[in-house]
């Protein structure tokens, strides 16, 4: 296109000009220019100078189209934009955008100046399409039987979706039992095996697909077969897929094989074969069984016990066996009465967990309703720690819950002494058999009204003293020596209070000359 240059005519020309009719104009075509519109293509992160009018790219790639005018872009213009492949639009001189269809792609800039001139120029590039594994059309199917074991087998698959740019490989692998027969990478859908098979295993082939560009298909494939009994003996198989919550626990399993009568077989009796998530039972004779699975380390996790039968020739599949862990944590106290255990500066407790360790946050700890973070977990021992606690006179409720990895729950309540007591007494005392000994209680409860107070001097849990309150808060009974029949005796004294609540202490009397 040329565009004329009229700044240099006089304005009484111009009107002249243009007063004439149009065959009395003329032009000088020395002064036009020739404007001509470039399009080239590059790579985010190229070199600033880098121009391409081709290239391969892959999806994931950040292309930027970029528009050259020349002279310059001072020309007047309508409209301009780019537009790939005959439908977006985008009005702009450099386009950053991202192209994921695989196959060949044209990208045009195209401008319009003010006398509706069409000016265009355009770039080609090639989306690399990842390869793609037809999962729907392969051969050996799964779970196809009685394989002949000395006969040449061919396997066989296809791509959906291949890069004619780039060469295409397979890696193909081929398995029985924990045997690896085939390891290697082809370059054509098919794989004839010649070497032969052992008999009454299940055996296990996978491929998957990548070129040379780097791409990987999103899809494989994986199969397995069973080979045929080759022998005259009544032999059978038997095979099971493993389901776990967590794929670790695939590591150590431990399988028990009973026979109908409920005797465990020895291993070394039949073949087993761990593929993981696969177990198979092979050169197992025509019987009824059954079968239990177990984690070697971890023995929470099990499995229901499988019955099934084996028949001559004939590869049995048992399913799918799940292992999980149903038994609940378990807290344990070792310094605890029952429920209650002593105030102490450390509480400690043990927990028993037989699955996948517990952590520390699974564990909600409430002591006196409040939830409790002085806490430390050291692998099977829990350790609380009381020194910020409020002691009270009264039994202070602690409650453990936890959940384990499995969701198994459990609720644990433990009482801890009174930090302090509503009743005092003697701390120690001693006397001789022929003297006697004055036993005192004494409130320390001022919002507690005492009803009753008792005293216990045999440790029979029987009362071998008792008087009204009577409006006081203390008082005190006398006990002969001669009521004590060994040397040191635990002494009990209770008071009951008005509220029904009752509270106690405990102290040692030790009698010297006693004759029991």
């Amino acid at each position: 296109m040329k565009i004329f240059s009229l700044l240099s005519v006089p304005l009484f020309l111009l009107l002249g000009i243009f007063a004439c009719s149009e065959g009395d104009v003329s032009f000088d075509t020395d002064d036009a220019e020739v404007v001509t519109v470039k399009a080239y293509m590059m790579q985010l992160g190229d070199s600033a100078g880098t121009r391409l009018k081709a290239d391969t790219l892959f999806p994931s790639d950040s292309l930027v189209l970029i528009a050259q005018i020349e002279p310059s872009r001072s020309i007047r213009i309508t409209q301009f934009y780019w537009q790939i492949d005959s439908t977006s639009q985008h009005s702009e001189f450099s386009y950053r955008t991202n192209v994921s269809t695989p196959g060949l792609h044209q990208a045009k800039f195209i401008l319009l100046d003010r006398f509706e001139d069409t000016l265009q120029d355009s770039v080609s590039f090639w989306i690399a399409p990842e390869p793609v594994l037809d999962t729907s059309a392969w051969i050996p199917k799964n779970g196809t039987s009685s394989i002949p074991t000395s006969k040449a087998l061919s396997f066989a698959w296809k791509s959906t979706v291949e890069n004619p740019l780039a060469i295409t490989h397979y890696p193909f692998l081929l398995k029985c039992g924990s045997d690896t027969l085939v390891d290697t990478v082809l370059t054509s859908t098919e794989f004839i095996y010649t070497r032969g098979f052992p008999a009454l295993t299940r055996c296990s082939w996978s491929v998957s697909a990548n070129d040379n560009f780097g791409r990987t298909s999103p899809t494989n494939i994986h199969a397995a077969f069973f080979t045929e009994n080759d022998t005259d003996e009544d032999l059978g198989a038997a095979f099971a897929n493993i389901s776990t919550p967590y794929s670790s626990l695939l590591d150590s399993l431990r399988l028990t094989l009973f026979d109908a009568q409920g005797n465990p077989l020895e291993t070394e009796d039949f073949s087993v074969d761990w593929s993981d998530p696969v177990v198979t039972l092979s050169k197992l004779p025509a019987a009824d069984y059954r079968l239990f699975l177990s984690h070697a380390k971890y023995s929470d996790f099990t499995s229901d016990t499988i019955d099934f039968t084996v028949h001559t020739g004939k590869v049995s599949n048992l399913g799918t066996i799940a292992l999980t862990d149903t038994i609940s944590p378990q807290i344990f106290c070792d310094f605890c009465t029952e429920d209650s255990l002593d105030w102490n500066d450390t509480l400690r407790f043990a927990v028993e967990e037989n699955g996948i360790p517990l952590q520390s946050s699974v564990f909600r700890i409430t002591f006196d309703g409040a939830t409790l973070s002085d806490w430390d977990l050291e692998k099977d021992s829990l350790f609380i720690y009381t020194r910020h606690l409020q002691k009270s006179f009264a039994w202070h409720p602690l409650l453990f819950t936890l959940s384990d990895r499995s969701g198994n729950y459990t609720a644990k309540h433990f009482y801890v002494e009174p930090g302090k007591s509503c009743v005092k007494t003697l701390d120690e005392a001693s006397i001789f058999a022929d003297s006697s000994v004055s036993i005192p209680i004494q409130n320390l409860c001022p919002n507690l009204t005492p009803k009753r107070y008792f005293w216990d001097i045999d440790n029979d849990g029987s009362w071998d003293g008792e008087t009204p309150a009577a409006g006081l808060d203390s008082v005190s009974k006398t006990f002969s020596g001669s009521l004590f029949h060994v040397y040191q005796n635990p002494i009990h004294v209770y008071i009951l209070y008005e509220s029904g609540a009752q509270y106690e202490a405990t102290f040692t009397l030790y009698v010297d000359g006693v004759s029991g």
